[in-house]
């Protein structure tokens, strides 16, 4: 198999961590507000649970297929980059983090799944808050994680090293609004339809920001411009 073949593999993984991730998202309906009450809570996990299961696993497996697109877009900057190193390190430790956290932020919706579905022993008011809170900090980390990765991708996009400088400057966009709406989130007690539309917002530009850089590293392989040492997809 030659390398033009691995590389689009590599972009297709970008591709399907964008399907994966808006499945997990919109497979449940959305959960109750941040000042909602405990038992208003336990409903909802109680109600949806076999819908919330399946968004874990599939916003997990999401995770794991972000890993391989990351992996593949250190190597597309290393050889644009001509062994520089200039953002590639950036943009994979980035990634490895969002993945990370990723994975870490699906814990409190599966632990309260996981809760519900023992209706005999009900957990207390205390313990369902806590991971409910939990959950909105992690979602926070998670939108902060990932506002670096799009900020760093988008800068090796705006230096023409992959893709084109005008996505560049839409995903430096998006990463601001994922910022905003993380760091608004860490200071919330009570649920803000600004902050929220925000981070709907950021989230729907994070993934068609994926999907086209995706999109464009499968129809245009790296490798095919790698003898002239072009900017890449420029």
């Amino acid at each position: 198999m030659n390398e033009t073949k691995w590389e689009r593999y590599g972009a297709s993984a970008g591709i399907a961590f964008v399907v994966l991730l808006l499945v997990s998202v919109f497979i449940a309906p959305m959960p109750p507000h941040l000042n909602a009450s405990t038992a208003k809570i336990t409903s909802y996990f109680s109600d949806h649970r076999r819908a919330l299961v399946t968004s874990t696993l599939l916003a997990s497996f999401a995770s794991l297929v972000f890993l391989w697109f990351v992996a593949h877009l250190r190597h597309v900057l290393q050889r644009a980059e001509g062994g520089a190193e200039a953002l590639s390190p950036a943009v994979f430790g980035s990634g490895i983090s969002v993945a990370t956290v990723g994975i870490i932020s699906a814990l409190p919706t599966a632990t309260l799944a996981l809760m519900a579905g023992r209706p005999g022993d009900p957990a207390s008011a205390a313990t369902v808050r806590m991971m409910f809170d939990l959950n909105f900090v992690t979602q926070a980390l998670l939108a902060l994680a990932a506002g670096l990765f799009v900020v760093t991708g988008s800068m090796a996009m705006v230096r023409k090293e992959m893709v084109s400088p005008n996505l560049g400057w839409l995903g430096i966009l998006v990463g601001a609004l994922l910022w905003i709406s993380g760091s608004a989130s860490l200071y919330l007690t009570t649920y803000s339809r600004v902050v929220d539309v925000v981070g709907l917002v950021g989230l729907l530009g994070f993934a068609l920001w994926m999907l086209l850089a995706s999109g464009a590293m499968y129809q245009h392989p790296e490798i095919e411009r790698a003898p002239s040492h072009a900017p890449t997809f420029a």
